[in-house]
């Protein structure tokens, strides 16, 4: 006799999910359920209420994250999109008595306030208000669980969780300044303000709906809160919020002229204008090396690299770079490379120093995604007398799937092995996709005066067959200086000189300290007449 083999299946509608069993042509079993809660706009795809949750919840946080992580490389394109815009700048040229032509000065087209309240707020929250508008839309326009919340959630934790870790990230004993104090005021009254408003839409003028007239003034508030900063930021808003103008000065109204000339200052030439004119420097380029390489133990070749990496490391970066490389340094992302221009800036000083006949050859360190690339993450670092052991961070990118190894050692500069510092010579091994190597370097502290002196620390390729699989980047010297903390120091102006507008009201001049920090220091100045009274 033939065995006789049920058929099972499944209906379903927009409320229940029957199961019927039929055999032989007539239903045997049959029994119906509501549906769960775990509907959504596009999933699930498939009939999931026999999985087990156990597995669903699995699938599911799979699923997000890798979500997650789409949504993070999107936006990171995006927000490197919206820093090539705001970093922008104009040249304004201003008449030389030389002959090199007229100096040029570069000055951002974006005021600091009004990208940081458009384009880089829309960038950092993009994938929130995408989400909040396709399950608006898809939702037949009646708010669903997540969008909402999630805007709502988002703005709460900038205001409350972000302030929170920023104030607790300040050291003990140490202060910080706010920068601009008006604008953070009016940003966290309309902060504020937004939750009020929120719940006098929903709850009291028209309950649980948004009318066109409500979205129409929201969306109003917006510009309002851009012009508002804006005034803050330019300064006209002072009186308004006790901001004594006299003590905190507008500096983005001045331009300096650069840094103290050779023989002005001791120590290093690290703050010289190189880009003069919109062009390299020549003079400065090759005065700076020979600076590095005086009383070091440092090669031509190697003073050249050094030279070249802290040149382009001095130029100004626009806020949303720092923002764009902590969120790629807090989800473990790659490491931020230069912009487009700061690449063109960094060719131009290599082709600068090749073209000098007093300079040696030294190798463009382009991006190569066939090879690791191996560097520093800084191009130089202070440390004080005192501080015993510090770490030094070693970054790898470009290729990660083979195993590498790297040379570290030290390089007398004024400061000595065994007298200032303790040597170091080890190889780093970087294994397949590990990303960065930490190595120690000792400060040897005394209590005899002396001034800031300096060393390096350099990265060499280790003869062996990983050596074809690996390249050194640009920043493969690393300059370390170490502050005297054995007397009070030395003080002078930063910048030689400053260029303002009449209109201006007060120009903020920098001091900086050197040869020393010990203890507070109370200094005093004052001006002396010349041709302006």
């Amino acid at each position: 006799m033939e065995e006789v083999i049920p058929e099972y299946s499944w209906l379903e509608n927009s409320t229940h999910v029957c199961y019927e069993e039929e055999m032989a042509g007539s239903v045997t079993s049959h029994f119906c359920g509501l549906r769960d809660d775990c509907q959504g706009m596009v999933l699930p795809l498939v009939l999931e209420i026999t999985w087990s949750k156990q597995f669903r919840a699995a699938l599911y946080f799979i699923g997000l994250l890798y979500s997650f992580l789409g949504i993070g490389i999107v936006s990171d394109l995006f927000m490197s999109a919206i820093e090539k815009i705001t970093s922008k700048t104009k040249q304004v040229h201003l008449p030389n008595s030389g002959d090199d032509g007229p100096d040029v000065i570069e000055y951002p087209v974006w005021n600091g306030t009004v990208a940081n309240l458009t384009l880089m707020a829309l960038g950092s929250s993009a994938p929130e208000i995408l989400l909040a508008i396709i399950g608006i839309v898809g939702n037949n326009f009646e708010a669903e669980a997540l969008g909402p919340s999630t805007i709502v959630g988002s703005a709460s934790f900038n205001l409350l969780a972000i302030s929170a870790v920023c104030i607790s990230g300040i050291p003990d004993g140490e202060t910080r300044r706010i920068q601009q104090f008006p604008v953070f005021c009016i940003t966290a009254l309309f902060s504020i303000l937004a939750y009020i408003w929120l719940l006098v839409v929903l709850v009291f003028i028209s309950k649980d709906r948004i009318e066109i007239w409500e979205a129409v003034i929201t969306f109003l508030f917006f510009p309002v809160l851009v012009v508002i900063a804006y005034c803050a930021d330019k300064g006209w808003l002072n009186k308004l919020f006790c901001h004594d103008p006299d003590k905190h000065a507008n500096k983005q109204q001045q331009i300096e002229l650069g840094s103290c000339q050779p023989g002005e200052s001791e120590g290093m030439l690290g703050d010289t204008e190189y880009f003069k004119g919109g062009r390299v420097d020549r003079d400065a380029l090759v005065g700076f090396i020979k600076d590095i390489k005086k009383n070091t133990k440092l090669s031509d070749e190697d003073a050249a690299v050094i030279a070249a990496s802290k040149v382009v490391d001095s130029q100004p970066k626009s806020r949303i770079w720092y923002r764009i490389g902590a969120t790629r340094n807090m989800t473990g992302g790659r490491k931020i490379q230069p912009s487009l221009k700061m690449n063109d800036k960094l060719k131009e000083v290599y082709d600068a120093i090749n073209d000098h006949s007093e300079l040696p050859n030294i190798e463009y360190p382009d991006s190569d995604a066939e090879k690791s690339i191996i560097e520093f993450h800084a191009s130089s670092a202070a440390v004080m007398e005192n501080i015993g052991t510090f770490k030094v961070l070693v970054c790898r990118h470009g290729k990660l799937t083979s195993t590498v190894r790297v040379r570290v050692e030290t390089i007398d500069g004024s400061a000595n092995e065994g007298e200032d510092y303790q040597a170091v010579n080890e190889v780093l091994t970087f294994e397949p996709h590990e990303t960065e190597k930490q190595i120690g370097v000792t400060i040897v502290d005394d209590n005899q005066w002396e001034p800031d002196e300096e060393f390096f620390l350099k990265l060499s390729m280790v003869s062996g067959d990983d050596s074809i699989e690996m390249k050194l980047g640009r920043t493969s010297i690393m300059e370390i200086t170490i502050l005297n903390d054995d007397e009070p120091g030395t003080f002078q102006f930063e910048k030689r000189g400053h260029l303002v507008k009449e209109s201006c009201g007060n120009a903020l001049l920098s001091i900086i300290r050197q040869n020393g920090a010990d203890g507070d220091v109370t200094i005093k100045y004052k001006t002396i007449d010349k041709t302006a009274i």
